[in-house]
């Protein structure tokens, strides 16, 4: 699974006599101890996203074929894209129904995805509503591809997911 850009920054106690503590050499006195200091701080990096960015209709063009050469989404239908609620400045989702051309009939499900600094990654084990023997999933590309998009261009937005079971 892909993950964000991570900012990794490394702290270091230096003595004055000279002794310096950092990650590399600070044994489980100093990391967990009374001093308690990791000297390390690993957190993701993601490129906010403004709460008008990326929402309402956006019509959908389907690039490849899906499941026996069926429309992964309805060709040319209008999706209202959304925040989800409780969702972070990344996340995004739409409702849409799985291979509508097939003609099954299942209920509209969200598609949910997370714009990080212009790549867009696809959250696994995502359910379509269509089941088989034990249901399809959608989930991020195999090869690893991302979608993409322009930090301040929210005309226009690419995905690439695959569908699995």
């Amino acid at each position: 699974m892909v993950t964000p850009s991570l900012l990794e920054c490394h702290l270091s106690l230096n003595l004055t006599d000279g002794r310096v503590f950092s990650v590399d050499n600070a044994g489980g006195i100093i990391t967990g101890g009374f001093f308690a200091s990791p000297f390390q701080y690993i957190t993701p990096v993601v490129c906010p996203v403004g709460a008008e960015e990326f929402v309402g209709p956006y019509q959908v063009v389907n690039n490849t074929p899906g499941v026996l050469g069926f429309n992964v989404f309805a060709e040319d239908s209008i999706v209202e894209v959304y925040l989800p609620e409780d969702g972070t400045s990344v996340e995004r989702a739409f409702d849409y129904v799985f291979i509508p051309d097939a003609g099954v009939g299942q209920a509209a499900v969200p598609f949910a995805m997370n714009f990080i600094c212009n790549s867009i990654v696809i959250p696994a084990g995502q359910g379509t509503g269509l089941q088989c023997s034990s249901g399809l999933s959608v989930g991020p590309s195999p090869n690893g591809d991302l979608g993409t998009y322009t930090t301040g261009d929210d005309s226009v937005f690419v995905i690439r997911f695959t569908f699995y079971r």
